[in-house]
């Protein structure tokens, strides 16, 4: 996942894969689902959220991934927590207990 592109194809994004030598416990990450990773970002010390945009795929247990309900739009809660401020004081507290 990416802070600027959000959920990528790593070999199309990177040239590569950084996947371990086994995928099983990896978490499958649909079209229009959220995922979050607490990787921080200078911009971002508490992680990022992101929609899935593309195709379904697998990340690693790393990223929390999230299906969204019925009613709910994942591109307008990735649009949310772009920004900065706003995505820091939501994971603050729920990060830093």
């Amino acid at each position: 996942m990416s802070g600027d592109f959000g959920v990528v194809n790593q070999i199309e994004f990177q040239g590569r894969s950084f996947a371990g030598a086994s995928v099983s416990n990896y978490g499958v990450v649909h079209t229009g689902d959220v995922a979050y990773t607490k990787s921080p970002l200078k911009a971002n010390p508490y992680g990022i959220i992101k929609a899935n945009k593309g195709k379904p795929g697998i990340v690693s247990v790393l990223y929390g991934v999230y299906h969204t309900r019925e009613n709910a739009n994942a591109d307008f809660i990735q649009m949310y927590f772009e920004q900065d401020a706003r995505l820091n004081n939501y994971l603050r507290p729920l990060v830093m207990w």
